[in-house]
């Protein structure tokens, strides 16, 4: 009888235990499988993000239940830095849950270098200037007897530091002061050639050259006009006589 007893009893737990087991099963996979499973093949909408500052759109999105990176950073010059340009998928798309959203950030307006334009000529620095993005907005002149005539002197901004695209340039250029007087050189004497280096460092401009026959004045300035000690302005013409061997 007590034999009988005991293998009922082992059945009975036996029974209860698989209910048990069965029931726990239910449970498990009623509560904790399926909503697993249930939210990786769910879906959601993209919402849009553009406009938002990165950390804001990593936020909006994680709502929704999906993830974010930046994938690119390139200027723009109307959206500050950090703030989304684009995205994909496109805002509205459906997607399943924890997918990626790549998202395009600004990197703020562009800035480039100015160049170094001083001692170039004015022509070239404005066409090198426009070359590289910027605008010659003013160009101003300062009269000088040491710079040649022509060549930049200044500018704003100064070069080589960072501005933004289409930045306005101020170049200033060497001018000679024509109305100022001064005293014609003394060249009878003087050999040709030398007479010629004289006349290139007072800004005067060598005209007619005529040759006469002198004994023992080859290659030497004979006469010249304006007489020495005239007085003159840079940029004025004078000619010479020169002596030739017989």
């Amino acid at each position: 009888m007590k034999q009988k007893v005991s293998l009922l009893f082992y059945i009975l737990s036996g029974i209860a235990g698989i209910i048990v087991f069965l029931v726990l099963g239910v449970l498990i996979g009623n509560y904790i499988v399926m909503p697993l499973v249930t939210r990786q093949y769910a879906e959601t909408e993209v919402p849009s993000v553009i406009g938002l500052y990165f950390e804001e759109a990593k936020e909006k999105l994680k709502d929704k239940g999906l993830g974010a990176v930046c994938h690119e950073e390139i200027p723009d010059p109307e959206k500050p830095k950090g703030v989304v340009i684009s995205q994909k998928p496109k805002p509205g798309a459906i997607v399943k849950k924890g997918r990626i959203v790549f998202l395009t950030v600004s990197k703020g307006r562009e800035r480039i270098r100015v160049p170094y334009l001083l001692g170039l000529r004015l022509e070239q620095a404005m066409k090198i200037a426009e070359s590289r993005g910027f605008r010659v907005a003013r160009v101003d002149s300062v009269m000088t007897d040491t710079i040649e005539e022509g060549r930049v002197i200044a500018m704003k901004p100064t070069p080589e530091i960072y501005v933004l695209p289409k930045t306005p340039i101020i170049l200033t250029v060497s001018t000679m002061d024509t109305s100022a007087t001064m005293v014609m050189p003394v060249l009878e004497g003087v050999d040709f050639e030398k007479a010629k280096e004289i006349l290139r460092d007072d800004s005067l401009v060598l005209g007619s050259v005529r040759e006469i026959e002198v004994e023992g004045q080859g290659g030497i300035v004979i006469i010249q006009t304006p007489k020495p000690g005239a007085k003159i302005k840079k940029g004025d013409t004078v000619h010479l006589i020169v002596g030739k061997e017989r």
